[in-house]
Order: structure tokens, then C-alpha cells, then sequence
């Protein structure tokens, strides 16, 4: 699903279709567009539409990435790839869009991982080669299990999800026995790995975070009021607090907290 300025697109895999509708949720308008391209995501940059495939074939050819206007529906393809790619594990969003959504970067996954720019030109250029500090995992996709004998708990399977802002990328990185975090300030080219989720500060050594959406330098994250509870109840209820002030607040919201109430939004700032 994406929003633009003026409606609300939705890809409906099952019927085929891209269905529009304005921003009170009144339909406008659905089309069959799925039957020459492929696409599990959809999201915008200024007029172009950027359709998300995930490594399947389609009538178009095997690309990753197809785009068209608006106002037209001639697709320009990008990131073509040659073979069906032999992966598992991997979720997450596998592209971000950031500086005031004039573009995006998309992990490109196979035997090495890049970052792509799309920039406003509608263009997709290799940004990052992404360097990691374990070897990469070996397997064959038909003996999955030999992954488990054949490599070290450590091995990578490559980049599970990416979100970014104009000075850091937060990439989480997924690995044999499970993974891990990178932080990367573009600006300094310093890397701060974790397994612990993104940190920044020490509010992070509190409360574990789920990246959903950076704006700026705000780390957008949310948990449903009965996962909240949950999590308080088993984790956050006998825990000497680090951020005394942060302990507070949660346990004033969780005081009044029912479980069918509205989620709990969490908005984190990113020091420099």
C-alpha cells in the first residue's frame, strides 16, 4: 500500500489488482495490473510508482523493481536478476524511503548484497557494497537442513531489512543462529554492530525496538496494548530500569492500559 497526495493504492494479490482509493477511503477506481508484473509492495516517489517484486517472474521479465507514472501504465523495469535466487529467512522492508521521500534505497540480495539509490530520475545506482564481518552462509535450497550442519552459527544469509535517514542506515542483518543490527553513519563511514535492536542511548538497553519508520532522526516504533502487557507483565515489571524517567512513563501508561485499547506509539531521537 502506498498514499500519495491525493489517494490511497492498494495491491491485491489474490484478484490481481491495484485498487485506488481517495483519502477518505471511498473507492475511485481498480485495474488489472498484475497479470504482467509481479509485485508484494507498492510505494511513491513524487509521481512515479514503484511496484516491488520478490524475486518471481513475470510477463515483463525477471526484474526486481518496475516503475511507471501516475498517469500511465508503461512500466520501466530496474534491477534485473538472472535466475530465481536461492533464499530463506529473509523479510522485512527491503527498501526505504527517506530524504523528504525524494528517494529511496533498495537492498539488491544475491550472491553479494548492495544498496541501490533510486534517485528522482527514476534511476537505480549502486550506492553501498555491504561488507560483512562473518563469511557468508553455503546451502542449497532443496537441503535446508545442511545449512545448519554445513555452516557456523555466525554465518550470514544476507540483509534482512533496511530503513534509513539522510545520516544513518539501520540495517538488520540475519544469520544462521539468528542476527544482528548495523548502524551506519553516512556521513563519518563509522559502524556500530549489536544484537541487541537499534540502540540510542540508553533508553534502548530498556526497552527492545522494533524499527517501523524513521523521519528525520526519529525511530517510529508501535506495540498493540495487549503486546504491551504482555511484555511488561513477563519482561519490564521486574526490571531495574536504566532510564529512570522512561520507567515512569510506562508504568503510567500500562497502569490504565486494557487490552483492546489503542496501540502504544514509541518515538525515539537519535543523537549524534
Amino acid at each position: 500500500m502506498t498514499v500519495t497526495d491525493s489517494s490511497i493504492l492498494v495491491i491485491d494479490n489474490l484478484s490481481n489488482k491495484e485498487i485506488t482509493y481517495d483519502l477518505s477511503g471511498n473507492f475511485i477506481s481498480e485495474k488489472q495490473v498484475l497479470n504482467d508484473i509481479w509485485s508484494m509492495d507498492i510505494f511513491s516517489i513524487n509521481n512515479t510508482l514503484y511496484y516491488w517484486n520478490n524475486y518471481s517472474n513475470s510477463n515483463k521479465g525477471k526484474y526486481l523493481l518496475f516503475s511507471r507514472a501516475f498517469t500511465d501504465y508503461t512500466y520501466k523495469t530496474h534491477l534485473p536478476f538472472d535466475k530465481d535466487y536461492e533464499r530463506m529467512g529473509l523479510n522485512g522492508s527491503v527498501y526505504s524511503i527517506y530524504n523528504d521521500n525524494q528517494e529511496a534505497l533498495i537492498i539488491y540480495s544475491g550472491n553479494e548484497d548492495i544498496i541501490y539509490k533510486l534517485n528522482r530520475e527514476d534511476n537505480a545506482i549502486a550506492e553501498w557494497k555491504i561488507e560483512y564481518k562473518d563469511p557468508r552462509a553455503i546451502y542449497s535450497i532443496n537441503e535446508i537442513n545442511k545449512l545448519y550442519e554445513d555452516n557456523s552459527g555466525n554465518a550470514i544469509i544476507g540483509l534482512n531489512s533496511i530503513n534509513a535517514t539522510n545520516n544513518y542506515l539501520f540495517l538488520n542483518i540475519k544469520t544462521v543462529k539468528s542476527g544482528y543490527n548495523c548502524l551506519y553513519n553516512t556521513k563519518t563511514k563509522a559502524i556500530r554492530y549489536s544484537e541487541k535492536p537499534y540502540s540510542s542511548g540508553d533508553i534502548l538497553d530498556d526497552m527492545q525496538i522494533r524499527v517501523k519508520k524513521i523521519i528525520d532522526n526519529k525511530i517510529i516504533d508501535y506495540l498493540d496494548a495487549a503486546d504491551m502487557l504482555l511484555i511488561y507483565k513477563y519482561v519490564l515489571a521486574n526490571k531495574d530500569f536504566k532510564n529512570k524517567d522512561f520507567e515512569s512513563r510506562v508504568k503510567e501508561v500500562v497502569k490504565t492500559m486494557k487490552e483492546d485499547d489503542n496501540p502504544i506509539l514509541f518515538i525515539y531521537t537519535l543523537k549524534e
